[in-house]
Formats: structure tokens, sequence, C-alpha cells
């Protein structure tokens, strides 16, 4: 995979974002600026998807 820009991953599915993520980790020291932008990213994603809209309890899985 070719290095990715770190203005903006809207473009990126989650699952790209995460292969990059650990693609880089095998030279974190080299790629810390776009290892803070992915996590940074990843995690905004994380919040919109699993924060609760004010008034509601928050989302659980269970799996059984």
């Amino acid at each position: 995979m070719s290095p990715m820009s770190t203005a903006s991953f809207d473009h990126c599915s989650d699952e790209d974002l995460m292969h990059r993520l650990f693609e880089l980790y095998d030279h974190a020291d080299e790629h810390a600026a776009e290892i803070a932008a992915l996590d940074a990213a990843i995690q905004a994603r994380l919040a919109a998807t699993y924060t609760p809209d004010p008034g509601h309890s928050p989302r659980r899985r269970i799996v059984a």
C-alpha cells in the first residue's frame, strides 16, 4: 500500500485504515506523524459509531 496523506482519511475504508496502521508499526519511529493521524481518524470513527446520542443509553452488543 502506498503512503496515505495525513490530511484526510475520509475516502478510506475502516479496513484500509487498520491495514495501514499495522503496516506502519514495523517502523513506528519513522512514521510517527502518520500513525498519530491514523489513530485520530480511527478514534473519531469509533466515537461516532459508539457514542450514544444525548438521552439514549450506550450501544451494547452481547455475543452468545
